[in-house]
């Protein structure tokens, strides 16, 4: 549900505003923030978690809460999902095919870079998940991607950092477990 509402809001976005999205520049970037909010915060006041909790349905949660976390959990799809779904259906393997093979090692460096760091700091037991500093150490390749592979790179690293702190979490490893 979450990834069609996101796909959905995007299309939306593309044809209703005169804009291709690419994440070039300023404006579209803004743009697209502030929907990523606005949208799920309206979808959020029809969905059956809010609406249980506001007809007292649904006694655990307060109708703010649920309303809360379904916008932040619609609104984290739209930020981390469609970009990349939307570049790499626009500019994806034709781009990569165009890369000069140097950049095409720089790329699979900064990946596998970025990979290995997210990996130690989302897959360690607790002994490391104590030191969230380790989190720190995921912007530099972060931030090379950005600038080396413009919003391609930053999209697809941002995900896959993502994914892997989803993976780390759900196995009760890395610095966003509950510690006893």
């Amino acid at each position: 549900g979450n990834s069609g509402f996101a796909m959905l809001t995007a299309i939306l976005l593309e044809r209703h505003a005169g804009l291709p999205l690419h994440f070039g520049n300023l404006r579209q970037v803004l743009a697209y923030f502030a929907i990523a909010f606005i949208s799920p915060a309206l979808f959020a006041l029809v969905t059956p978690a809010f609406v249980r909790a506001l007809l007292g349905l649904e006694p655990a949660f307060h109708p703010l809460v649920a309303l809360q976390r379904v916008t932040l959990t619609n609104a984290t799809a739209l930020l981390v999902v469609t970009p990349v779904i939307v570049l790499w259906a626009q500019h994806g393997l034709p781009k990569l095919r165009r890369l000069p093979a140097r950049c095409l090692v720089e790329a699979c460096i900064m990946m596998t870079a970025l990979v290995a760091v997210a990996v130690v700091a989302f897959g360690t037991g607790p002994e490391f998940a104590r030191f969230s500093s380790l989190l720190l150490w995921l912007f530099p390749p972060l931030l090379w991607a950005a600038v080396r592979f413009g919003p391609l790179g930053a999209a697809t690293s941002l995900f896959c950092i993502s994914a892997l702190s989803m993976w780390g979490t759900a196995r009760q490893l890395g610095p966003f477990v509950h510690l006893p």
